[in-house]
């Protein structure tokens, strides 16, 4: 889940084979940039990741963040900060979390 009324939000996510993975869905009616996540797991080292991902308007993208030590069964909480910049914008953060299980 992220933060409603920033334009993006978490279609779906998985955690699988030391990565986690968050599909952003930008329902804005223009391309975003996706500069920076952080992703804080309790009990998992995440590292900081800057995927430069575009996604236009009314599109998801999928952010391939890797995490170590997530194996299967183990479980996956933490938070999540996203900074983006809408086209011809300047950059804004999304917040949330999420909450699964490892495949």
């Amino acid at each position: 889940m992220l933060s409603t009324g920033s334009g993006l939000y978490c279609d779906d996510y998985s955690a699988i084979d030391n990565q986690v993975t968050i599909r952003v869905k930008n329902i804005l009616t223009e391309s975003v940039v996706i500069n920076y996540i952080d992703l804080n797991v309790t009990g998992i080292q995440c590292t900081e990741f800057a995927p430069a991902l575009t996604i236009t308007a009314d599109n998801t993208g999928d952010i391939l963040y890797p995490c170590n030590a997530v194996n299967s069964g183990a479980k996956v909480k933490g938070d999540i900060l996203i900074v983006y910049t809408p086209a011809g914008g300047l950059a804004k953060t999304a917040t949330g979390s999420i909450v699964t299980t490892a495949q």
